[in-house]
C-alpha cells in the first residue's frame, strides 16, 4: 500500500511538471513605439527674379562701369536671388532711347539723361545739367533731402509713364570744360563773332552773347577745328575730353563749371515692378545705386584732376574763365531760364525749388 502511494505521487509530479512544461511563456512586455514625425513637404527653391537693364553711355565710359558695378552689388547682396544684368548700350533698345524702353517693359533698370527727355519734360535739362546751375553736390543734396527726387516721380506720375525715378541714385559726374579754343578770351565781347561747337542750354546761352552756336558730333570736331568750320568748342569733362585726345585740338582750356555744373544720368527703373518687389530688395537696390553715384563721383573729381595736369604738361593752357565772361555768362543764362520757366509750370515748379534751396544752403556753407 505503501508503494502504491508512492508511486501515485510521482506520477501526480511528473504530470504537473509537463503541464507547466506546455503552459505558454507570458510575452515580455513591449516598449512602446515613439510617434512617427509626418515627413515635411518638400520646400520650393527661392524664386529668383532676374532684370535687364542698359545704359545710356557706350561701354568705355566712367558711368557704364559704375552702372555695371551697381547691379553687381545688388546680385551678390541678394546671394544671386535678385539678378541685375547689364546689356552693352544699344543693345536692348537704342541708345538715349531707355525711357521709353523702360516704361514699355523692354528693360527693367537703366542709366539715362534727363535732357534726353526734352521732347517730354521742358525740366529735363535742368534736372541733368541746370546752366549756370549749383555745384554737383549740392545738385546731389536738393534730390535727397530737398524734394527733388520726389519732385521728378511726381512729374513723372502725373504724365501717365510707368517709371520710378530711383531716390539718389543718379550719376551725377564733374563740370564740363567751358571751352577749348584756340583764341584768347578776356572779356564778353571775345564771344562775340565766334563760332562754336556747343549743344543743349549751354550753347543756347551762348548764342543769345553772340557766339556762332555749331552742333556736330565729338567725331568731327578736329576736321572742324583744322578747317576752321569752328573757332572753338565744348565737349565734357577733362577726363572724358582728355581721353578723346582733344589735347590735339585746341591751345586754350578755360574752366567755369556755369555752363554745365554736372551731368546726371538718372537711375529709373520700370515702377509697376519696383512696387512689386519685396522691400528688402528695394532697400538693396536703392542703397546700391546711391553708393555707385557715390563712387562714381569721387572717381571722377580724381581723375579730373589728372587729366587737368596732363592737358598741362602736353602744352596747354589751362586757366579759369574770366570774371567778366562769367558775369555776363550767368545773367544771360538766368534770364534765359526764366523765360523758359514763364512757358511751363513744371519747369517753373522745379527752378524755384532749387533756386530756393542753393539760396538756403548757401547762406549756411558758401563753399559745400
Amino acid at each position: 500500500m505503501k508503494k502504491l502511494i508512492v508511486f501515485l505521487i510521482s506520477v501526480v509530479a511528473v504530470v504537473s511538471l509537463v503541464a507547466v512544461g506546455c503552459a505558454p511563456t507570458p510575452a515580455a512586455p513591449s516598449t512602446p513605439a515613439a510617434p512617427s514625425t509626418p515627413a515635411a513637404p518638400a520646400t520650393p527653391a527661392e524664386e529668383v527674379i532676374e532684370w535687364v537693364g542698359q545704359p545710356a553711355v557706350p561701354p568705355a565710359s566712367p558711368v557704364t562701369e559704375w552702372f555695371q558695378e551697381m547691379a553687381n552689388m545688388v546680385t551678390a547682396a541678394t546671394d544671386g536671388r535678385f539678378k541685375w544684368r547689364v546689356e552693352p548700350t544699344g543693345s536692348i533698345c537704342p541708345a538715349t532711347k531707355e525711357f521709353d524702353a523702360v516704361d514699355q517693359g523692354a528693360l527693367d533698370f537703366a542709366a539715362s539723361g534727363g535732357s534726353y527727355l526734352m521732347d517730354r519734360f521742358a525740366w529735363g535739362s535742368i534736372h541733368s545739367q541746370r546752366v549756370a546751375g549749383s555745384s554737383p553736390i549740392e545738385m546731389r543734396m536738393w534730390l535727397i533731402s530737398g524734394g527733388g527726387d520726389q519732385m521728378i516721380n511726381k512729374f513723372y506720375t502725373k504724365a501717365g509713364y510707368d517709371v520710378y525715378h530711383v531716390p539718389g541714385g543718379g550719376f551725377g559726374g564733374t563740370p564740363e570744360v567751358f571751352a577749348h579754343t584756340n583764341k584768347v578770351l578776356k572779356t564778353a565781347a571775345d564771344l562775340n563773332g565766334i563760332k562754336m561747337r556747343c549743344a543743349g542750354d549751354g550753347g543756347a546761352v551762348l548764342a543769345r552773347m553772340g557766339v556762332g552756336a555749331v552742333y556736330m558730333p565729338i567725331g568731327e570736331i578736329f576736321e572742324a577745328m583744322e578747317r576752321g568750320t569752328v573757332d572753338a568748342f565744348e565737349c565734357s569733362s577733362p577726363t572724358f575730353n582728355w581721353a578723346l585726345g582733344l589735347q590735339e585740338a585746341a591751345d586754350h582750356l578755360y574752366l567755369y563749371p556755369g555752363r554745365a555744373p554736372y551731368e546726371i544720368y538718372d537711375m529709373m527703373v520700370k515702377k509697376s515692378k519696383w512696387d512689386a518687389l519685396p522691400d528688402t530688395y528695394k532697400v538693396i537696390a536703392e542703397n546700391a545705386a546711391n553708393v555707385a553715384a557715390t563712387r562714381y563721383y569721387a572717381k571722377m573729381v580724381a581723375s579730373d584732376k589728372e587729366s587737368l595736369q596732363k592737358f598741362r604738361d602736353y602744352g596747354c593752357s589751362v586757366e579759369p574763365l574770366p570774371q567778366p565772361i562769367i558775369d555776363a555768362f550767368v545773367v544771360e543764362a538766368n534770364e534765359y531760364l526764366d523765360e523758359r520757366a514763364a512757358e511751363d509750370a513744371d519747369l517753373l515748379e522745379m527752378l524755384t525749388s532749387q533756386r530756393n534751396w542753393v539760396e538756403a544752403v548757401r547762406a549756411a556753407w558758401p563753399r559745400l
